[in-house]
């Protein structure tokens, strides 16, 4: 036990406030377990290997909350989105793919929703800053060629879920990695998403979930319907996004993705398969 950290050690160990150490381990990029309380502890071999990048190309996380807080500034003070399209750019140069900057405007996102909640940021201010970055991601994502051979990924949030931010990002990275994208978003009946897969008209679909908004059941029957589907046509399926996933079965091609990391793994997984 005396390896085992609690959220507020870790802050303290990391010197970032204890929501960043939240956002991190809701996120999977800093992996905990959970006490019969419900708490979080963390083992401490993790912790410190958060605080440089791994041998895979990961950044450590206090580089990505320093990212986090620059684009928090930008959506903040009401960026428009052409500044935030050359904000984009500005971040890949420096990042060198579109997985690593999508982690930092994640991070930013919660902090807005956040800051939403407690009244820092007003409705209208909540609403200009999602709506100039998706129009911006958008025109980053239009901007990535892709082969006329390109296989296809499918993208949608589960019934009931309207939030398609996180959506977008995923696209971006998909895109950037040699992927034709499929833009469904949110409200797809789930009969014809499986029907799509039975036809072969895609090779993956990505449904994005975010923590809190989706009820269990919705989870359970959406993660059931396309595992079945999977399983029956060999479409690969990611289940992406913070909400509580079921988690997939083993040995099928279907992947958890938590962050965007484990999003671009499993898109160059299914690409090689």
């Amino acid at each position: 036990m005396k390896d085992l950290l609690t959220s507020t050690q870790v802050a303290e160990l990391l010197g970032v406030g204890a929501s960043s150490v939240k956002r991190w381990a809701d996120s999977g990029r800093l992996p905990c377990v959970r006490t019969p309380g419900g708490h979080r502890r963390f083992l401490r071999d993790e912790v410190e290997r958060a605080l440089a990048p791994s041998l895979r190309g990961a950044i450590p996380l206090r580089a990505v909350e320093d990212q986090a807080t620059r684009w928090y500034d930008l959506l903040a003070a009401g960026t428009g989105p052409f500044e935030l399209r050359m904000a984009l750019a500005s971040d890949f140069e420096r990042q060198g793919a579109w997985w690593r900057v999508a982690e930092g405007i994640a991070m930013a996102l919660t902090e807005v929703g956040e800051r939403w909640r407690r009244g820092v940021l007003t409705i209208t201010e909540e609403h200009t800053a999602s709506e100039s970055l998706s129009r911006a991601v958008a025109r980053a994502a239009e901007a990535q060629i892709v082969p006329e051979d390109a296989p296809v990924c499918l993208l949608m949030t589960p019934p009931g879920e309207d939030h398609t931010l996180g959506l977008g990002l995923a696209e971006l990275i998909a895109r950037a990695q040699g992927w034709e994208t499929r833009w469904v978003g949110s409200g797809a009946p789930l009969d014809e998403i499986e029907a799509v897969m039975d036809r072969g008209e895609v090779q993956m679909v990505t449904v994005a979930a975010l923590a809190h908004l989706s009820e269990p059941s919705v989870l359970e029957d959406v993660s059931r319907r396309l595992v079945a589907a999977s399983e029956r046509n060999g479409v690969a399926v990611v289940l992406a996004g913070s909400a509580e996933w079921p988690d997939p079965p083993f040995a099928s091609r279907v992947r958890r993705a938590r962050n965007f990391e484990q999003f671009a793994d499993a898109l160059r997984g299914a690409m090689a398969a």
